[in-house]
């Protein structure tokens, strides 16, 4: 179990890779199809409210598709939303009603740093540590309910969105840190 989650994580048939991004653990290959990680929702819940940070490593195998990295909520309700494609990178949040996409450009079949940090006020994103968009946003997370965090899959009204490429090294906190 990763370290401040106080439920079980559990995988949906998503392996582990060969390879990985250099100097990294293993990442998680997810087919695009019906692969993803489930995280016990405490992930997010126990979180303060007024700042949240998610960074990790993405390759993505699919060009100009939307593709959630990390997502809670249910199809009638997105609470958080984390994704990108090969020209951009977007957080949604707030019963799915406020979001923020900037452009950037997310190669395919190369390990890329992203993030996005909100500080109670300021929502940032970032692609290799670089700052691509930014916006003020009463926006947060909520932190009361059961639906899981999950890795690689999005559930929306239109069906489920799945991830395909290799995350790694996943790391969210309640503290909204800069980059460089």
């Amino acid at each position: 179990m990763p370290p401040g989650t106080d439920g079980p994580v559990t995988r949906k048939t998503a392996p582990h890779a060969p390879t990985s991004a250099p100097g990294l653990g293993r990442a998680l290959l997810l087919d695009g199809v019906d692969d993803y990680v489930s995280i016990a929702p405490q992930l997010l819940n126990d979180l303060a409210q007024g700042s949240v940070e998610a960074n990790l490593w993405v390759e993505s195998f699919i060009p100009n598709v939307a593709s959630p990295i990390i997502a809670k909520g249910d199809v009638t309700l997105t609470q958080f939303l984390l994704g990108i494609s090969s020209n951009s990178i977007v957080v949604a949040g707030a019963f799915g009603l406020d979001g923020l996409t900037a452009p950037a450009s997310i190669p395919l079949r190369r390990w890329t740093k992203v993030a996005v940090t909100w500080d109670g006020s300021v929502r940032k994103l970032y692609v290799n540590d670089l700052l691509v968009g930014q916006d003020a946003s009463p926006f947060f997370p909520p932190n009361d309910d059961g639906n899981p965090v999950k890795i690689g899959r999005h559930d929306h009204i239109g069906g489920p969105f799945y991830f395909h490429g290799r995350i790694e090294d996943v790391r969210i906190s309640g503290i909204a840190r800069s980059f460089p």
